[in-house]
């Protein structure tokens, strides 16, 4: 295929894209362009005329989409590109992708190659706009014959083997060639490879295969996870298992994807064929999603503690000490399933887990603070000062421990149990160190982890250097209990604070707002009265807007800098959605991430001018198309 020309199979896929109003003209393109002090390369004003407005999805209407447009950006529906400079190359923004729920932007150089910014550097993903179509034809071509894939990367051994089956020899697909990949499909047509040349990589090539049993028919079986396209899965054919997300917490405004704070994936029982999953997706069949946060808080007041587990002379002592509570959660740890998916937290359990991860590194820098032997605190352990022997084995005096001999919850614990008897003969060091390990067992209990590598400790949803331990450390000392149980029910308004704490205020050009305080608050009004918000009734009258401020303020006391602009109104506005969704308001819990877009906004602007301009786009927006739930939109879609 020569570059820059379409094969017959991209033209016809492009014949059924969507095309939305957009300006092609190049010469208008250039002098817009130009205005606006955004390079203009011969390559960006060929792809505007040729290909701009065009946008089209696979998986339905909101799961992998792709918009091929200079002139206007998806997330506010106008505005300008985005420039990004590497070294001395100039780039352009004029690909806006949803991929897997997340939104990504393509760049252009000047040559035409194609780029994502990863991690701030550019990566090339395509050489020019014509080979990203091709990739996307084949990807129309596969779901005009099935509506769901299974995905398998290969290796290069894998690819040459099934290349060289003589008997039934793979068919090469010429139109979709391009300049570094090739396709190829099975001879019954339910099988297809990408092959791809890239220098140093594992992976040769990607199978798309109508299921697991194809796969293993054509040899190309293996231990590397099954993946799903274009409805994104994990996919286990010996359990009869899939992961997927939840599509009733995902929620699309504009072509843009949201998640609430309850963002989840769930397994699916049952699954004998890859092509069963849209059926879940379109609400034909049920998901059951499995809250273990809110199981277990509902357990905790009522735990028992096995009098089989401990002897009664320890069990003594931890009441008189008021720790009983302790030895109740490794009693429970020790019975219980750990998950698999350790690293499928939402963000409200991620908060959860930094809360009680926080307090761990306080109560444990107090125990190190003014010993005699220096040491991190995340590298110490309590027999440096309590003086007991390193290595301890209590296992054969007390089942509980032995229990776990194959969780990863089993140190924590043996540490914790072994200092509280340490404590109970009299260790007055061992007394404050197992209270350190409280906070740990919790978090382990509500599903929570720590990963440790290469230097970094993951938690929470972040992950930090051991070096900076002190930048997460709690400052209050806090009930554990009673503050996981309050951050539990009040998770909206927790992970609302979290959005806004991620916000370089420091950044911020603030400025006086030219519009008034009274236009915006009229402005939101509205749109929350267009969604059927009521603001005389009791629950929305309710919400202390004083308290809310000062709470606010509390803890980010950046915000007092932009008080009294569109900044803080956007703010007051998001935290009083989220006591509405704490309280389960029925209008909120239909339209969760409202104010989602505001804070990206928030995010993304630097210039006060920017935010309003912005910001009256997308209200304007907001008055002509709602925030829709996913899964109802899957239900209304033809495929």
């Amino acid at each position: 295929m020569k570059v820059n020309q379409l094969s017959m199979q991209a033209n016809e896929f492009i014949q059924q894209c969507d095309r939305r109003t957009t300006i092609t003209d190049k010469e208008i393109v250039k002098e817009w362009l130009k205005q606006n002090g955004i390079p203009v390369f011969q390559a960006l004003l060929d792809f505007q005329e040729k290909y701009g407005g065009i946008n089209y999805s696979f998986g339905g209407k909101l799961n992998h989409s792709c918009t091929l447009d200079v002139m206007r950006h998806p997330a506010t529906g106008c505005g300008m590109p985005k420039v990004f400079k590497y070294k001395d190359q100039y780039m352009v923004e004029c690909l806006h992708f949803i991929y897997e729920g997340v939104h990504k932007s393509g760049y252009m150089d000047r040559a035409g190659k194609l780029y994502y910014l990863n991690s701030e550097n550019p990566y090339p993903f395509v050489n020019n706009i014509q080979e990203l179509l091709e990739k996307h034809a084949m990807y129309y071509r596969l779901l005009q014959k099935q509506k769901q894939w299974v995905v398998r990367e290969l290796y290069e051994s894998d690819v040459t083997a099934w290349l060289s089956n003589t008997e039934q020899k793979p068919i090469p697909l010429l139109e979709a060639s391009q300049e570094d990949s090739t396709w190829w499909q099975s001879h019954d047509g339910k099988l297809f490879v990408s092959i791809h040349r890239v220098t140093g990589s594992r992976f040769a090539a990607k199978a798309y295969a109508a299921d697991a049993a194809v796969l293993q028919q054509h040899g190309l079986s293996s231990n590397l996870s099954l993946q799903g396209f274009p409805f994104s899965c994990y996919y286990d054919p010996e359990k009869e298992t899939v992961e997927m997300e939840n599509t009733k917490e995902i929620y699309c405004f504009n072509q843009r994807l949201y998640r609430t704070c309850n963002y989840s994936r769930v397994t699916i029982q049952q699954v004998k064929e890859i092509k069963e999953v849209p059926l879940y997706l379109s609400g034909q069949k049920d998901i059951h999603v499995k809250n273990h946060v809110e199981e277990f808080l509902l357990k905790l007041p009522n735990l028992v503690l096995p009098t089989d587990d401990y002897d009664p002379s320890l069990i003594e002592f931890a009441r008189q000490s008021g720790d009983e509570m302790i030895l109740k959660l490794i009693s429970y740890l020790a019975d219980m399933k750990h998950p698999d998916d350790r690293n499928r937290r939402t963000p409200a359990e991620h908060n959860l887990d930094r809360l009680l991860y926080q307090e761990y590194l306080r109560r444990m820098s107090l125990v190190v603070e003014g010993q005699p032997v220096k040491v991190n605190p995340l590298f110490f352990y309590p027999y440096h000062i309590a003086r007991a022997p390193e290595v301890f084995d209590i296992e054969n005096d007390y089942f509980v421990i032995k229990r776990m001999r194959h969780s990863y919850v089993r140190s924590i614990s043996k540490l914790a149990f072994f200092y509280m008897k340490c404590a109970q003969q009299g260790n007055e060091a061992a007394s404050q160190a197992y209270r350190v390990y409280e906070p740990l067992l919790l978090l382990y209990c509500l599903g929570g982890y720590i990963l440790k590598e290469h230097g970094f400790i993951e938690v929470g949803g972040g992950a930090f250097h051991q070096h900076s331990w002190q930048l997460l450390i709690g400052k209050e000392p806090i009930d554990i209990y009673r503050r996981a149980t309050e951050a539990w029910e009040q998770r909206n308004w927790e992970h609302a604070i979290a959005q806004i704490q991620r916000i370089k205020w420091a950044e911020k050009n603030v400025a006086q707002s030219r519009v008034s305080d009274e236009t915006w608050n009229v402005a939101f009004a509205r749109i929350e009265r267009k969604l059927g918000i009521d603001p005389s009734e009791f629950a929305f009258r309710s919400v202390d807007e004083q308290q809310l401020v000062s709470k606010l303020f509390a803890a980010c006391p950046e915000l007092r800098r932009v008080q009294g602009t569109l900044a803080h109104w956007i703010c007051d506005s998001y935290l009083q959605w989220a006591v509405l969704l704490d309280r389960k308001h029925p209008v909120a819990m239909k339209y969760p991430c409202l104010y989602e877009p505001f804070i990206e906004l928030l995010r993304d602007e630097i210039q006060t001018e920017a935010w309003e301009e912005q910001t009256m786009l997308l209200i304007a927006l907001l008055e002509q198309e709602s925030i829709l739930n996913y899964a109802d939109a899957l239900r209304g879609n033809d495929h």
